[in-house]
């Protein structure tokens, strides 16, 4: 099994809970079936947490498992005019805020900072 993480950039550009909707039962670790088909039978699109999945993984199952993360980038710069996160989605993350660098005044210094 192939984990990878997802990563979204700016967040609070979309209004969130409808954006994320099923996922949050994902991370809840129950299984999800979405809307969606995929195969040759067009069998609805299934997202199963990792410890319930069975080999082989049908071409319409996802598996996530617990080891899975989620990083996002979230603009605080025009944060007025964005979505608001509601307090549902953000007990499910951790929330680290990293400051932009100071960019030098020498030019070398600069330019390995680019």
């Amino acid at each position: 099994m192939k984990n990878q993480a997802l990563v979204i950039d700016e967040i609070n550009r979309a209004n969130i809970d409808k954006a994320f909707g099923q996922l949050f039962t994902v991370l809840s670790g129950q299984k999800v079936q979405l809307p969606f088909t995929k195969g040759e039978e067009d069998k609805e699109v299934k997202i199963i947490p990792g410890e319930e999945f069975e080999k082989p993984v049908a071409s319409h199952e996802f598996v996530a498992p617990k080891s899975w993360r989620i990083l996002a980038t979230m603009n605080t710069y025009d944060k007025t005019s964005l979505y608001e996160m509601s307090y549902a989605f953000m007990r499910r993350f951790s929330f680290i805020r990293i400051e932009a660098p100071e960019i030098p005044d020498n030019g070398t210094e600069k330019n390995k900072l680019i």
